[in-house]
């Protein structure tokens, strides 16, 4: 299980996809707080100083969002890792992992298609007994 994670090839099997979506879900829901948690902070501390604002001298430190920076850039690998791992079970059940990419612009406007039903189809869907042209049965191993 979790052999290459991060690699758009071969195919993977229910299990393994639900763990990762579950996975992709928490550790999304840790870094959105992570940066509510900042942007709070920075704003409590910004509270002290008085009005009106002063463009040309501001009151903080120009560092003072790297954590929010650090968050941001962990949403990458996170993004890349659910979608390596969605392409792989679309190419468990017979399908291309393009299908994702092609739903992704009908998502923007139904949201719900793209994240709940389709996941629940790779869920659900029983993957091709035997090889395809996408790798060998992960059932064999």
């Amino acid at each position: 299980m979790f052999k290459n994670p991060f690699s758009f090839k071969g195919r993977i099997r229910r299990l393994e996809y639900g763990i990762s979506l579950l996975l992709v879900s928490f550790v999304f829901i840790l870094i959105v707080l992570g940066i509510n948690n900042e942007f709070e902070y920075q704003d409590s501390e910004f509270s002290k100083y008085t009005e009106p604002y002063d463009f040309y001298d501001p009151p903080h430190d120009p560092y003072e969002y790297d954590l929010i920076y650090i968050y941001t850039a962990l949403l990458i690998p996170l993004f890349w890792f659910g979608l390596a791992q969605a392409f792989k079970r679309s190419h468990d059940i017979g399908n291309s992992g393009w299908w994702l990419l092609l739903l992704v612009p009908f998502s923007l406007f139904f949201p719900v298609f793209f994240f709940f039903i389709y996941n629940v189809v790779l869920l659900v869907a029983e993957g091709d007994v035997g090889s395809n042209e996408y790798g060998e049965d992960p059932k064999k191993d």
